[in-house]
């Protein structure tokens, strides 16, 4: 009797080893090595498996090792392709500012800003001339026909559908006035995000965030609210020191962390000792599917 040497089970190591390649991403990706827009790209990938079942019938009669190593530098040689736009930012590049709103006389400013694939910085500053001021790297070139402002007199809005589509996204930044109030959208995709706006006035703001990563710095001054809704996301909430705040959240399969001896657990809330009676106070919202949100 011949006794037949055990074939490995391909599909089992081709699904088993792209398992740890998407591990070993986000890994990557939370401890900031990896830009979270490499999705965008990764996804093209996708005949790639054709090939690597192809493979798996050329290397049937080896073990199961060789095939584990067959799939990993496949699938390692697609990160490399599609992380290779995105570089490493060092934010010393030189920028020129590629598209502006002068200064107008209104009371509020209304912002809806559609990111999809790109790392973008977004800011209060002291501008002098301008209302809102768009930078980016000199070597970067931006298509700006689709963003635009309008204003009756009183609210002006203002439209940012940023979507890059794969090429080299890193290094944009975005600055506000820091005398005008924000009523602030952001729906990110993809996305790397640092909003940094502890400079800035605020009356509203609301985040959707989807595979992306958020830090977000809220101001010490105002009565606002703040809606987080966020998938596949890690997402990082800065509160001023003295900041007092009330936090509502609803978490599915995902992680909230805060510091509950800041804020006390009242009902389905988390809430600071002296929210009720203060003046400069922040309410925020939080919807967390799948997600990692932390206030700090």
């Amino acid at each position: 009797m011949i006794e037949r040497e055990p074939r490995s089970n391909a599909g089992a190591i081709i699904w088993g080893t792209f398992i740890l390649f998407c591990g070993v991403v986000l890994l990557l990706q939370v401890a900031g090595v990896l830009p979270w827009a490499v999705w965008g790209t990764l996804w093209k990938f996708w005949p790639v498996f054709v090939i690597l079942f192809g493979i798996s019938l050329l290397l049937r009669q080896f073990s199961g090792w060789v095939m584990f190593l067959a799939t990993a530098v496949v699938l390692g040689i697609c990160l490399l392709i599609s992380a290779a736009p995105y570089g490493i930012s060092t934010g010393r590049e030189s920028k020129s500012v590629v598209w502006n709103q002068p200064a107008a006389e209104i009371e509020r400013l209304r912002v809806n800003a559609d990111f999809k694939g790109i790392g973008v910085l977004v800011s209060g500053s002291p501008l002098q001339n301008d209302i809102v001021a768009i930078s980016a790297p000199r070597s970067f070139t931006l298509e700006v026909g689709t963003i635009g402002y309008t204003s009756d007199g009183k609210t002006g809005e203002l439209t940012i559908p940023l979507d890059f589509q794969g090429k080299s996204l890193r290094g944009w930044e975005i600055s506000f006035s820091e005398k005008i109030p924000l009523d602030i959208d952001v729906d990110a995709e993809i996305s790397e995000l640092k909003l940094l706006l502890a400079d800035t006035r605020v009356s509203r703001m609301k985040i959707k965030s989807a595979l992306s990563n958020c830090v977000l710095e809220l101001p010490s001054k105002g009565d606002y609210t703040v809606e987080i809704d966020s998938d596949l996301s890690n997402i990082e909430i800065v509160l001023p020191e003295d900041m007092p705040a009330m936090i509502s959240a609803d978490v599915n399969l995902g992680m909230l962390d805060l510091d509950r001896s800041r804020f006390k657990k009242q009902g389905d809330s988390y809430v600071s000792p002296d929210y009720l009676t203060a003046g400069d106070r922040v309410r925020i919202i939080i919807l967390c599917d799948l997600s990692r949100v932390r206030v700090r």
